[in-house]
């Protein structure tokens, strides 16, 4: 049967929500006990994935009449996201710390 509008956006947003997360505890977890010049590369393409990925979900889990709403409500959010895809990678790549952990004497 179906949901009610707002049992379906709460599902949309959890499933969502679930997703980013688990993929991010899993890039940072290879970030924490696989330290191979890969894992930091795996870690900004999970940036990047996971949020698309995260808001692809919510979208397509949408009633049609939120979708126009949520969306609209989306730009802040997107922000975050893109913001966060930015300085992460920053410091992944730049970082003299990230540097002796992952590549030195690889």
């Amino acid at each position: 049967k179906d949901l009610p509008e707002w049992q379906q956006l709460q599902k949309a947003v959890y499933t969502s929500a679930a997703v980013d997360t688990l993929i991010r505890i899993a890039a940072g977890l290879m970030l924490a006990f696989h330290h191979k010049p890969i894992s930091p590369k795996i870690a900004v393409a999970t940036l990047w994935l996971s949020s698309t990925l995260a808001f692809v979900i919510l979208y397509m889990m949408l009633p049609a009449e939120l979708a126009s709403d949520v969306i609209a409500e989306l730009p802040p959010d997107i922000i975050k996201v893109l913001l966060s895809a930015i300085v992460w990678p920053l410091y992944l790549r730049r970082s003299t710390r990230v540097w002796n952990t992952y590549f030195e004497g690889k």
